[in-house]
């Protein structure tokens, strides 16, 4: 039975113009949150997992859920005393790389649901700062001992941003301030167990250096006077964001990029020199490590370090969006950044041959950043379609050439009018190798291949809709039928008799909730149609299948069957961003 995939958008349309078809999120592991150097490498906890860099070999080594990492987004890390590291993650629980093993235990369901901040380890167990307090986590037996969820006369299950043990204490960094109990305390679930010091402000982060605990908080950084049993504050620095150590003395990052080290009791004074980085600039900094004698910093783009060589870029995709993605012949992955030039951040084309990512842009070749679909053509040469630039093609020499307005059969917009604005949304290749392009207000443009020696736009009143109205997404059956999706007219059948560069033999089918009220919505946001006879229709209000009988000679169409999938039936949103099937088989299907 063909299988089928059914992407929805689960918060709603991102544009009002165009579907937000084949666009999803990614988590990449160029974000890193925390950093933990071990034993010769440089653990991050990312975004998008565990990354492992190999100081010696200068290598990474990448850890996702399929290496059983208990999520993907990966907040905290911490190494206990016997080498180990321990990983908290947003809301999928806690995870543990043994060493000796090489291989991820748990995860420790316990604190699904949790976002686990921060960790720290201390006499065999493991304090966890979550969203709701702090729990103790035995290792040597792998459960919670207990949970500590109100802090004196602080609200219950605040949240907890930072956890540290010193001199004989637990202390906890919350919004409200730094709270904190002695260990030796018969009973620290008991709110009247913990000490609140408020003045302090908002803690971020806690760190012991020195046999001196130190907070980041309401903007300064503090430091604890042990024998005063007060806090200090040592100097207004700005919005810091992480504590860090660097030649053996603290050291404050801020949310601008600064980084301030501490050389005497509260005299910090700034870094010289900016760390080498990984294209990271001001504000592009995230947090600080804080062993051994280099200093290492998490940017949103991966590592960067003060007092080693720097490591190698991640080689991964600059941007945290799939927009459209096609695979050529000779197995590279290629993606279309952007679903149009009003949502996302551009980025133009990522291509990942199996081993990294290379990025097409503006720098390179691609006249526009703006990309939004991609195909293949039957010489493997790759075609993108953008927004505004018309269709850019990688030929065979690895050039990059260009189809618009000025060369080719392309239109530019027309409302507003726009000529040399031309916007192709969706690309594809039909039985006989010829590339058929989406041109919104333009209409349906077909060329035999680059550089082409024959091509037509069928006008939009060829396909039975109106001057002005947008064509989004397109499909090509094996009956070389074509489906143009459209963001306010519903579906169009369009044949072209088959001669695609010869006019006058071309019929069109507008399949609109005018046509048949069952179309959940005009607004077609993905198409599907592998199977002569049957094609799949996405909407902003649900899914499709109509089974349809089609005469070519005479143009007579009829609809045979219509089933119409909504919440009720299973569907986990009615916005359907995109439709793909598996290929495999196509029995059973009706």
């Amino acid at each position: 039975m063909l299988s089928l995939l059914v992407a929805v958008l689960l918060l709603g349309a991102a544009d009002a113009q165009l579907p937000d078809d084949n666009w999803s999120g990614f988590s990449s592991m160029g974000v890193v949150n925390d950093i933990v150097p071990a034993g010769g490498m440089v653990w991050a906890a990312t975004d998008g997992g565990v990354l492992r860099y190999d100081v010696s070999e200068r290598t990474y080594s990448r850890f996702t859920r399929v290496d059983g990492l208990a999520g993907s987004r990966v907040l905290t890390a911490v190494a206990d005393g016997g080498g180990d590291l321990w990983f908290g993650t947003s809301g999928e629980g806690l995870s543990r790389w043994v060493v000796a093993s090489g291989e991820f235990t748990g995860p420790f369901s316990e604190f699904e649901g949790l976002e686990l901040n921060d960790l720290a380890v201390f006499d065999g167990g493991l304090y966890i700062a979550s969203n709701i307090g702090v729990s103790l986590f035995l290792t040597d037996v792998e459960r919670v001992k207990e949970n500590y969820r109100q802090f004196g006369s602080m609200t219950r299950d605040s949240p907890v941003a930072a956890v540290a043990v010193h001199g004989g204490r637990i202390w906890a960094g919350t919004e409200g301030g730094v709270a904190w109990a002695e260990l030796t305390h018969p009973n620290l679930q008991d709110p009247k167990a913990w000490t609140i010091e408020p003045d302090v402000g908002a803690v971020v982060d806690l760190m012991v250096a020195s046999d001196t605990l130190f907070a980041a908080a309401g903007g300064s950084a503090w430091s604890w006077d042990t024998s005063a049993a007060s806090w200090i504050r040592e100097r207004r620095l700005g919005n810091v964001i992480s504590l860090g150590m660097h030649d053996g003395k603290p050291v404050a990052l801020t949310t601008a990029g600064r980084m301030t080290r501490r050389e005497a009791a509260s005299r910090w004074n700034g870094i010289s020199g900016p760390p080498t980085t990984v294209n990271a600039g001001a504000g592009e900094l995230r947090t600080l490590s804080r062993q051994g004698v280099a200093m290492w910093v998490g940017t949103v783009t991966g590592l960067a370090v003060l007092g080693e060589q720097a490591p190698p870029p991640l080689g991964d995709p600059p941007a945290n969006h799939y927009y459209q993605m096609a695979m050529t012949a000779a197995g590279d992955l290629w993606v279309a950044s952007a679903p149009n030039d009003q949502t996302v951040p551009p980025k133009g084309m990522f291509q990942y041959d199996g081993r990294r990512w290379r990025v097409h842009d503006r720098t390179n070749g691609i006249p526009t950043d703006v990309t939004v679909a991609v195909a293949s053509d039957s010489r493997d040469q790759l075609w993108v379609g953008t927004w505004g630039h018309g269709v850019a093609v990688l030929d065979s020499q690895g050039r990059w050439r260009y189809l618009d307005q000025s060369n080719s059969v392309l239109r530019g917009i027309t409302e507003p009018d726009a000529p040399s604005f031309v916007v192709v949304s969706d690309i594809h290749r039909d039985s006989d190798g010829n590339m058929w392009c989406a041109n919104i207000q333009g209409g349906l443009a077909v060329f035999d291949g680059y550089p082409p020696q024959q091509s037509y736009l069928n006008l939009q009143r060829a396909l039975g809709i109106g001057p002005g109205r947008n064509i989004s997404r397109l499909a090509i059956g094996p009956d070389d039928l074509k489906w143009v999706g459209t963001t306010q007219d519903g579906l169009v059948l369009f044949d072209d008799g088959g001669t695609p560069f010869v006019a006058g033999d071309e019929r069109a089918v507008v399949i609109n909730t005018g046509f048949d009220g069952r179309l959940g919505s005009d607004r077609v946001t993905a198409v599907f149609a592998n199977q002569a006879g049957v094609v799949w229709v996405g909407t902003d209000n649900g899914l499709d299948r109509i089974r349809y009988a089609y005469d070519s000679r005479s143009g007579a169409f009829e609809i045979e069957s219509w089933r119409q999938y909504r919440l009720h039936n299973g569907l986990l949103s009615l916005e359907v961003t995109d439709v793909e099937g598996d290929l495999s088989t196509m029995a059973g299907v009706y």
